[in-house]
């Protein structure tokens, strides 16, 4: 098996592990009509995830962020577009993205519930 071969077998078992479907919303200031401006979330995009309980390396990452409740990673593909700020719905909840870890095959959100 050559290096291209391998690669997308790696890819193909980590989209086979991916069984939610995850919107990814950011936030967009729209102006008020008074001047002022109002923060309303607009969609980035759906995609395929794993969402799992965080890993000790995902709690090491935090400790300095003082985080409270509970918290989720969330592994998607490595082209997915998201970032610390953003909103993350599934299953019905939504949850704020803290932080973002690219790696080779898949980007990995670090997630707490609103």
């Amino acid at each position: 098996m050559d290096a291209a071969e391998l690669q997308g077998l790696q890819e193909a078992l980590a989209e086979a592990a991916f069984t939610e479907q995850v919107t990814v919303l950011r936030a967009t200031r729209t102006p008020d009509g008074a001047g002022g401006f109002t923060r309303t979330w607009a969609t980035v995009a759906t995609y395929a995830a794993q969402v799992r309980r965080p890993s000790l390396k995902s709690w090491e990452r935090l400790r300095h962020m003082e985080v409270q409740g509970t918290l989720r990673e969330v592994w998607l593909a490595a082209d997915a577009d998201v970032q610390p700020g953003d909103r993350l719905t599934w299953d019905g909840r939504t949850w704020q993205a803290l932080d973002v870890e690219p790696r080779r095959l898949q980007r990995v959100a670090l997630v707490k519930e609103e």
